[in-house]
């Protein structure tokens, strides 16, 4: 077995994992997707889960997938009037 610790800022990366979940080459238990964020000098740490599909079961912290997120909700359509 083959653990590793990625720190990314990648929408590409976490898709991918999502795909793979999807396809069924990793099981959702072995993706361990993790928010770090610090507020007044403390650190908090928010687990992200993945279900059978390799959709989110935990919604993405405000601001991150924000872009894709607003594409898809438009039908892939700018926001800008089309």
């Amino acid at each position: 077995m083959v653990q590793a610790l990625v720190e990314t800022h990648s929408e590409t990366f976490v898709l991918a994992l999502q795909h793979l979940v999807e396809r069924g080459e990793l099981k959702p238990e072995d993706v361990s997707l993790n928010w770090i964020s610090s507020r007044n000098g403390v650190s908090r740490i928010e687990r992200i889960h993945l279900d059978e599909d390799g959709d989110f079961e935990t919604a993405w912290p405000e601001g991150f997938f924000d872009e894709r997120f607003a594409a898809r909700d438009s039908g892939g359509k700018a926001e800008a009037g089309e």
